[in-house]
């Protein structure tokens, strides 16, 4: 029996073609960079709608199909050849959700992916109910499996190459031409396989009349089948958009958190540093903390500062500075403390207190700076002072540089006759 084809149906079925090919490329993609429930909605939806695209370039190629008889096809049938579509999509976004990149386990997940999209194509043709029965060359029928093995093998091949080499922009050509790729593949498994069908001279169609027939099925599939696949798409740019947008946010947010920590980490070599909660007890201190109060860190947590109390300020002293820090003001001071072995150092103290979102305090950190030496050393200075009014001789202190008077104790003033300040 003669037969022709409607060139721009086949035209149309290739365009499916390249454009399901697209989507399996970008989806591969998602599904292998998703994990847990994302994973899964990505591989379910993503199997549906390259399952979909594929069924509808076969079946919108058979529609291209002319007989000089009326054809139509069994509904339960047709439907039922989009499942080996789906289950074979899903087992390709397995295979490369899972990274099986060795020779012999993507050889085997081709065949299964191919044999899969022959059954839907055989099932395709089979919802023809042609009687006599079609009947196929061997040799094409083989060619035809064949050829969607090897289309089936390169797109996994293809897959794993784009998604080991992520690029810049230009990634999107190669993915466009590595659809192309594959959508004269698939075509060619199609064409291939309805060459091998050969129809009686004699032979009709006995499909009911109540079952579709395929004067508008083309459009109602094809256009059906392109608006998933554009949602899909759609949806997948977004989501890798909105997963490239998360990925430079959480690297920035590594790089300050870094960088603060280095901060932290050359602040904390100098300084003592402590968190309190809002009572003021101890949840954390700085090795340098630990280090000059003698106090480790599990004697520490829990208790407030009355542990290094020296009992040199007063009380009024530690009630404006915690009038000061819950009011959600800086303190800044100093302060004498008593470490582990009753040593008493000096520290100069900056109470900062933390604030949540609605501005609530939840803690205080302090950072200080000992000044123990320093306040020994004004302590020296003071009693030289002292000392130095209290002689009986004059005695003037000057710069070598300009030789100008810096000190002039209490009885060369005497003597001179006025004060010297």
């Amino acid at each position: 029996m003669s037969s022709s084809y409607n060139p721009w149906l086949v035209l149309f079925s290739i365009g499916i073609a390249f454009f399901a090919s697209y989507i399996a490329l970008d989806l591969a993609s998602r599904v292998i960079h998703s994990t847990g429930r994302a994973m899964v909605i990505w591989l379910i939806g993503g199997s549906f709608s390259m399952g979909v695209g594929i069924w509808a370039m076969h079946f919108i190629g058979m529609l291209a199909f002319h007989l000089p008889i009326p054809l139509a096809y069994d509904i339960p049938l047709t439907l039922a050849s989009i499942i080996p579509a789906i289950a074979a999509s899903a087992i390709a976004l397995w295979t490369v959700r899972n990274g099986h990149q060795n020779a012999q386990t993507t050889f085997v997940a081709a065949i299964v992916i191919g044999s899969g999209i022959s059954v839907m194509h055989y099932m395709g043709m089979a919802a023809l109910k042609m009687q006599p029965s079609i009947e196929y060359t061997p040799l094409l029928t083989v060619l035809s499996v064949m050829i969607a093995i090897a289309a089936s093998l390169a797109a996994l091949k293809i897959i794993f190459t784009l998604n080991s080499n992520p690029g810049p922009k230009s990634i999107t050509l190669l993915k466009a031409a590595s659809a192309a790729l594959m959508a004269t593949a698939i075509s060619g498994m199609h064409y291939t396989g309805m060459a091998a069908a050969n129809f009686p001279i004699n032979g009709m169609c006995r499909s009911s009349p109540q079952d579709l027939s395929s004067g508008w099925m083309a459009v109602l599939i094809g256009g059906g089948s392109l608006m998933l696949m554009l949602t899909t798409l759609l949806i997948s740019i977004f989501d890798a958009r909105l997963a490239d947008q998360n990925s430079r946010m959480v690297k920035q947010f590594k790089e300050i958190n870094s960088e603060l920590l280095s901060y932290i980490k050359a602040i904390g070599q100098h300084a003592m540093i402590t968190v309190t909660d809002k009572a003021g007890c101890i949840l954390q201190a700085n090795d340098k903390f630990c280090e000059i109060s003698g106090f480790s860190q599990q004697a520490l947590y829990g208790h407030d500062y009355r542990l290094v109390n020296s009992g040199t300020h007063s009380s009024l002293f530690f009630v404006e500075l915690w009038a000061t820090i819950v009011r959600g003001d800086i303190w800044r001071g100093e302060i004498c403390n008593r470490a582990k072995d009753g040593t008493l150092y000096w520290v100069d103290t900056a109470i900062v207190p933390l604030k949540d979102s609605i501005g609530e305090i939840e803690r205080y950190i302090s950072v200080t700076i000992d000044i123990t030496k320093r306040k020994q050393a004004e302590h020296e200075l003071t009693r030289l002072g002292r000392v130095l009014d209290e002689s009986s001789n004059e005695i003037y202190v000057f710069d070598a540089q300009t030789l100008h008077f810096t000190m002039v104790n209490a009885e060369a003033q005497r003597n001179l006759g006025y004060a010297i300040g």
